[in-house]
């Protein structure tokens, strides 16, 4: 599992802003869109996994009297909460950017059939 610090994910971030602002440009796919949304789906599993497996975890931390096992139960959790993390902020995202996407295919199908559009998007308010 790679971590990355918050300018990366910044960074990140940007790169996809900016590839999906030049989807204005070029046609986006609605398999691009699917294959987001799969995404979305496969994270939000992966989350409730994750709250699942620390939900059992921080019972087996409270169950145990021994110092060892309590220690390591900890470092358990620390670890799946910061997989959590990671996985909810992918997740969000991916969330944010399947609704751009969205967004602009839409407009696109508005303005090859309509040659305008008349689509006004719910983020831009």
């Amino acid at each position: 599992m790679t971590i990355i610090n918050r300018q990366q994910r910044q960074a990140h971030m940007g790169a996809f802003d900016k590839h999906a602002a030049s989807s204005a440009i070029h046609e986006v796919s609605f398999l691009e869109i699917k294959q987001l949304n799969d995404t979305v789906a496969d994270k939000k599993q992966t989350i409730m996994l994750l709250l699942a497996e620390y939900r059992a975890s921080k019972k087996r931390f409270q169950e145990n009297q021994s110092a060892a096992h309590r220690l390591y139960a900890s470092y358990e959790m620390a670890f799946i909460r910061s997989h959590f993390l990671d996985a909810w902020n992918i997740y969000q995202l991916a969330r944010k950017h399947s609704r751009i996407l969205t967004e602009s295919y839409i407009h696109n199908l508005n303005v090859s059939a309509y040659g305008h559009s008349s689509f006004q998007s719910p983020l831009a308010a």
